[in-house]
């Protein structure tokens, strides 16, 4: 129960924050975005990178380096990954430049990840 409790205040701003400033995801929605694991690579990936702008050929050159084929982990991101994560309002994507650019939930679902992570080891 503690468990739950910790995901839910980390995914819900507390009545401190203005939601307009801080956007939030559902406990569903980050489940969601977490179920893949090429998305939880990439999720790391762009939280590491500080908010800083990047493109879809560099998320790719990363997965490549940890393993992933370069070709389809690119395809991949460009037609299924980043614009999954622009829908669900952690990156802004730019479809025609294929550029990525990490926003506050992001941050958000990766401390979730790395909680679960943590807890279950």
């Amino acid at each position: 129960m503690h468990l739950l409790k910790h995901l839910i205040s980390v995914l819900r701003p507390s009545n401190h924050t203005s939601s307009a400033t801080t956007p939030s995801v559902s406990p569903s929605e980050a489940y969601a975005l977490l179920a893949n694991e090429r998305r939880r690579v990439i999720i790391a990936y762009l939280a590491d990178m500080d908010m800083s702008t990047t493109d879809a050929g560099e998320i790719a050159d990363y997965l490549s380096s940890i393993g992933d084929d370069r070709t389809p982990a690119y395809i991949s991101c460009i037609q299924v990954q980043l614009p999954r994560m622009a829908k669900a309002g952690l990156i802004d994507y730019d479809e025609r430049q294929k550029t990525v650019r990490p926003l506050a939930p992001l941050d958000t679902v990766y401390e979730v990840d790395n909680f679960v992570e943590h807890i279950l080891r």
